[in-house]
């Protein structure tokens, strides 16, 4: 039996894979000697089969068919304590003369020794069904053929059936409304193409949208998505498909083969899908995610009319079939800036907002079921009832304890007319209402911009919430970013207390704050998240503090090392098992603003490392429409936050279209790169993409394990190497080079590995470090020394050659 490490995964329409990462750091920088602990996921051992609790993130799904508008059928929409007649949200097996039978929510699939079939669920009218049969017809390495059997040996463990075809193992991992479809096999260090092909009969018509394959027909279908292959070491490439009638080809380039580490992977970075397409406004989103159903619940405003805004909900799968869409409230008050959090010991949510009706603001709410897909009251005020006094800006904190008694936690600001306050309340999950109290009631200072982490985190380290708010001192005007911790019964245990600060003259703006990470030696850490305005830009920040102590505070676009000039906006945070995700907007003059996510690993005890860079989201906006105003950002949850805590998805909400209308839409963004040891630093110049150079670091701080070193947004099908030296440095134009050059000291080079970046404009290689490049020759890094990476490339600038430098990387060897 083949171990089934070489996994293919086809989700629904995958976006782009990501180019890298950054964090800053200037030259001359001093690093302060701490603990630091080892935080990378290890790669040493037989990488084992995805666990079950992990989300099976599709190969194959048929998507439930909504009403316009997002709605479902009044019968859909299931009242507590009614019967739901068969359970849709599990699956059931059987076994009849050696075929495996699954019946799940939206299909059902037989599996032989012949092969699988899919029958996606197309409504009972439908006038028969239509099954579509895959077999893997052969596998090669470039001309070599690997051996298959004729018929397939069938084995079954709980939700896996393996078709075990002597080279190859055909793996299919099933949920109630997808099937993941892997194939395994031992390729490492192979200097040849692989070549999977697969045999498809169906009556369906075969559709290529440019990303990926679908079969459907008038009553609707199934989706092939796009694949990317993974090592064990976390290095990535693209697997080119082709559908050629009814051969289905996969093939997995050499170029990753040859430095495979281990058993390969191959797994769905992106799903995309449509969350609502009503016209009109749909805006300001917000995220929770509830584990027992597996499922994201987007909530967001529907504007009526200038003076009415309603709150719509749609709650979908992780792998984003519509589920049931409903609104909070369709009445006469006006109900804005919504947000929702999830209780994964009840399965519920809370959506709050601010109502407004008669010229009063309140704090309203209202709770969801995720396993009825039902109310459980009617909407209720949270805040005090109506008077002269506005109520508003309210965000929720659930809680991801499977423990009975949790609660909610919301906070809101109060307008005193001088000045603002925070209050927060405890809200238990059918709806009792704990003591209004206030964090901060001082009559000095101006505190506005309240927001709460998604969840109080691992219960078994952290169990506290972070709230973050911002607070101006009215005699003097001038800004800071206070945060204060409660336990999870909403009782205040640290702050609050100044956690960042902006230079005289600037204000902050859009805030945000994640769940707090437990990181051994350091404590538990959360970022804060804000837009820093100026005359000249507005910028986006994130603070690292542990309790109220801040550990550092970057720029993002720094870090990151992207255009510096433009406008960034809107930023969000949350959290996955082991690092922080940020989203945000970026000014792309001319156009819509851009909404991007990066994902970032914690280092060195105060650092943070940027391991996927950018991952483009999509465009949100309009040129001729202020976009805080239509848009809201791209919020997240993560499944962490709602009890998978070993997860690394997070779904993404954000508002697309222009402005004559725009609609709700949803992501699932799985951080899937290895741990990054390295921070990034230096802020260099553009190549000839227009974008800069960049570099990351992949694999642990030890001295004796191999690194991967990768650089992304280079020029397409350019020759370039490493570089290291044992000092930062910032010296522009070395040598008349276009570039900036990070690294300083005595410099080594790795020119025995010279690389082209090839059609994907990539650059990645292996090193030991027990032989780190120098001019007299290789040295073994030691613990406790500092060493730093950059590349250098072929350039060239109007028309002329030259050369360039991404941005460097620092790792401390322990």
């Amino acid at each position: 039996m083949v171990h089934p490490r070489l996994r293919f995964s086809f989700l629904t329409a995958t976006a782009a894979l990501v180019a890298s990462s950054t964090v800053a750091a200037q030259a001359g920088l001093e690093v302060l000697p701490k603990d630091r602990p080892e935080y990378n996921r290890p790669v040493a051992g037989p990488m084992e089969p995805r666990p079950a609790q992990t989300p099976a993130t599709g190969t194959f799904f048929m998507q439930d068919r909504a009403l316009p508008g997002g709605a479902v059928p009044d019968s859909e929409v299931v009242a507590p304590g009614s019967s739901m007649g068969i359970d849709r949200d599990r699956l059931y097996f059987d076994e009849q003369e050696g075929v495996h039978w699954v019946r799940g929510k939206t299909y059902k699939a037989s599996i032989s020794p012949q092969g699988f079939s899919y029958t996606p669920f197309l409504g009972s009218q439908a006038p028969q069904s239509y099954p579509t049969r895959f077999r893997l017809e052969s596998a090669a390495i470039g001309e070599r053929e690997l051996p298959l059997t004729e018929l397939g040996h069938v084995t079954s463990s709980h939700n896996r059936v393996v078709i075990d075809r002597g080279a190859v193992a055909v793996i299919y991992d099933f949920s109630t409304e997808s099937v993941e479809q892997s194939f395994a096999l031992d390729v490492a260090g192979s200097v040849e193409d692989l070549q999977l092909v697969l045999d498809v009969q169906t009556e369906l018509e075969a559709h290529s949208p440019g990303r990926g394959f679908e079969f459907f027909n008038d009553l609707g279908g199934m989706r092939y998505g796009e694949a990317i292959v993974l090592d064990q070491a976390g290095r990535s490439a693209a697997v080119a498909s082709r559908l050629n009638g009814s051969e289905l080809s996969l093939t997995v380039p050499a170029s990753f083969l040859t430095d495979a580490s281990g058993m390969v992977v191959v797994d769905p970075i992106l799903d995309t899908f449509s969350v609502d397409t009503a016209t009109g406004f749909q805006r300001d989103l917000d995220v929770a995610y509830d584990l027992d159903t597996d499922a994201f619940l987007y909530v967001y405003e529907d504007q009526f009319s200038g003076t009415d805004s309603d709150v719509y909900m749609t709650q979908v799968s992780s792998t984003g079939a519509f589920e049931v869409g409903i609104y909070v409230e369709s009445g006469n008050a006006d109900w804005t800036q919504p947000n929702v959090a999830g209780l994964h010991n009840s399965g519920r949510a809370l959506i709050v907002a601010t109502e407004e009706e008669g010229g009063m603001r309140t704090v309203a709410g209202r709770i969801w079921d995720f396993q009825t897909r039902a109310f459980v009251n009617d909407s209720f005020t949270i805040s005090t009832p109506p008077s002269s006094l506005p109520k508003f800006g309210a965000d929720v904190g659930g809680n991801s304890t499977a423990s009975p008694g949790s609660v909610f936690m919301v906070v809101w600001n109060i307008d005193f007319g001088p000045d603002s306050d925070i209050q927060f309340r405890a809200i238990g999950a059918g709806g009792q209402l704990g003591t209004i109290n206030s964090i901060d009631s001082s009559t000095d200072d101006d505190s506005t911009d309240v927001v709460i982490s998604e969840s109080t985190g691992d219960p078994a380290v952290v169990n506290r919430w972070t709230v973050a708010y911002v607070n101006r001192v009215l005699a003097t005007g001038e800004y800071t970013i206070k945060a204060a911790q409660f336990n999870a019964l909403a009782a205040l245990t640290l702050g609050p207390d100044d956690v960042a600060a902006v230079p005289s003259g600037a204000t902050i703006g859009e805030l945000d704050v994640s769940d707090a990470l437990d990181f051994p030696g350091v404590g538990s850490v959360y970022a804060v998240a804000f837009d820093q305005f100026s005359t000249l830009e507005e910028d986006t920040f994130i603070s690292f503090v542990e309790g109220v102590d801040n550990i550092n505070t970057v720029e993002l676009q720094r870090s990151e090392h992207a255009d510096l000039s433009l406008d960034q906006a809107e930023a969000r945070l949350s959290t996955t098992r082991d690092e922080f995700v940020v989203t945000y907007l970026e000014e792309n003059p001319g156009t819509q603003y851009q909404a991007f996510i990066t994902a970032l690993d914690f280092t060195e005890g105060m650092f943070l490392s940027i391991s996927e860079r950018r991952t483009p989201l999509g465009e949100v906006g309009s040129p001729f429409v202020n976009f805080y105003f239509v848009g809201g950002g791209a919020p997240m949850a993560s499944r962490f936050s709602g009890g998978l805590l070993t997860s690394r998805i997070v779904g993404v909400g954000m508002s697309e279209g222009f402005d004559d209308g725009m609609n709700a839409a949803g992501r699932t963004f799985i951080a899937s790169n290895g741990f990054s040891p390295a921070f990034q630093y230096c802020d260099g110049n553009p190549n000839s993409t227009g974008d800069r150079g960049f570099i990351r670091l992949e694999g642990s701080r030890s001295t004796t394990s191999l690194k991967s070193m990768i650089a992304s947004a280079l020029p397409l099908n350019t020759f370039g190497f490493f570089i290291v030296g044992d000092q930062f440095a910032a010296v522009p134009n070395p040598g008349g080079s276009a570039g900036v050059l990070c690294v300083g000291g005595t410099i080594g080079r790795y020119s025995n590995q010279v690389t082209s970046s090839g059609a994907n404009g990539e650059i990645a290689v292996t090193f030991d470090p027990q032989s780190i490049a120098q001019p007299n020759g290789s040295i073994p890094a030691v613990s406790g020394s500092f060493w730093q990476f950059s590349l250098w490339h072929r350039d060239s600038a109007g028309g002329s050659a030259t050369s360039n430098f991404t941005n460097a990387v620092s790792i401390l060897f322990e």
